[in-house]
């Protein structure tokens, strides 16, 4: 069965956890457990870098889950001139996306934010 939650929350590395929970437990329905723990390790990486972003006070994820895997949006409320960071494609943070997830599309509208298909 589909399922799609909305998480909003102030941009807190302590809140971090939060959005890893409901994200493993999203994925849970449909996929694997060794899926289920690659969400939680994609959705704290992309945090990781949101939370970088200066200006940032609230960190929101999408997280859509069904047959043919998970889709998650994270976007923080600040928006960077440097988006990727620069050096990203050269990081331990870009292989460990690159690994987890099948698609890792940065964006930029409304604030910086990661799309991850997993």
């Amino acid at each position: 069965m589909p399922r799609s939650v909305l998480v909003e929350l102030p941009a807190e590395a302590s809140n971090v956890q939060i959005l890893r929970v409901v994200t493993m437990s999203v994925a849970g329905g449909e996929a694997p457990i060794d899926s289920v723990s690659d969400a939680g390790l994609a959705v704290d990486e992309a945090a990781a870098l949101l939370l970088e972003v200066p200006g940032t006070s609230r960190l929101s994820a999408r997280i859509n889950s069904g047959p043919h895997g998970v889709e998650l949006v994270l976007h923080g409320d600040a928006s960077s001139d440097a988006w990727p960071p620069d050096g990203f494609e050269a990081s331990l943070a870009s292989d460990v996306l690159n690994a987890l997830a099948h698609r890792v599309e940065f964006q930029s509208a409304g604030g910086a934010g990661i799309l991850l298909e997993l």
